[in-house]
């Protein structure tokens, strides 16, 4: 699918990831695998990882479709948004835990723009597009601050796809 794909298709093939049609999901992952592995490649830096995170990001598509809803942006901006979840959690995922000073720390690391930007699209499941809106910044600067967000609380071990905001208190 390349970015000059009509709006109304995408609203069409989301619409039909919607009511699980196999066809659109062929029809998504023939369009966008390469979109998805590069993005992928650029955020590890790393082949086999990078294929690994492909596969999870059409997986959580097929398991929730609602994920690349093209009425809340577009489905490349969605696709990120998975590519850039799935890629930071595996850290976390060997961490065995985390504490409340462990999580103050990583949280003040974080510069503000960092911190909106990845309780906007992160924690608070927001495209990039509607969290630059809300934000009243541009959509390159929300994925910046988010990826350079996630990799602060990823190193920290405090973030995984689905997790609610760090308990601090």
């Amino acid at each position: 699918m390349s970015e000059t794909v009509a709006r109304g298709a995408q609203h069409q093939l989301s619409a039909l990831l919607q009511a699980r049609d196999p066809r659109a999901f062929c029809d998504l992952y023939d369009a966008t695998v390469s979109y998805v592995y590069n993005l992928a490649r650029c955020v590890g830096d790393d082949p086999a990882w990078a294929e690994c995170v492909t596969e999870a990001v059409f997986a959580e598509v097929w398991r929730s479709p609602e994920t690349v809803d093209a009425r809340r942006g577009s489905l490349h901006e969605a696709l990120a948004t998975l590519v850039y979840q799935l890629s930071t959690a595996a850290p976390a995922r060997e961490s065995g835990g985390t504490t409340p000073q462990r999580a103050r720390a990583a949280l003040a690391s974080l510069t503000p723009a960092q911190r909106d930007a990845v309780n906007a699209v992160y924690f608070g499941g927001q495209s990039m597009s509607a969290a630059a809106a809300n934000l009243g910044t541009t959509v390159i600067d929300v994925a910046r601050d988010t990826r350079d967000g996630l990799r602060v609380l990823t190193a920290a071990r405090l973030a995984l796809p689905g997790d609610a905001a760090p308990d601090v208190a």
